[in-house]
């Protein structure tokens, strides 16, 4: 993994604590934290298609592809352009 975008759920203080526990243990890796921008939908938009998984061994949930690729084409940065190029297509 290189980097990847991370949308904040809630910015209560415990919350943020918890995040930057588990960002601590990412250590080199680049990390994005979104609390909101254009066409990033709301926490509970994306939850509705989220697909569980695992980071070092802690239980998340990662938005669909298909809600990564609109998030992706809407903020149009430089690297989400070439993210784009290389997600896979389903």
């Amino acid at each position: 993994m290189r980097d990847f975008d991370l949308r904040s759920p809630d910015p209560d203080p415990d919350n943020l604590s918890r995040l930057s526990i588990a960002l601590d243990k990412l250590e080199s890796r680049k990390v994005d934290v979104i609390h909101q921008g254009n066409g990033v939908p709301s926490y509970s938009q994306l939850a509705q298609d989220a697909i569980e998984s695992e980071l070092l061994g802690i239980p998340v949930r990662v938005c669909s592809l298909a809600r990564l690729r609109e998030m992706k084409r809407e903020q149009n940065r430089t690297q989400d352009q070439l993210d784009l190029e290389n997600l896979p297509e389903d």
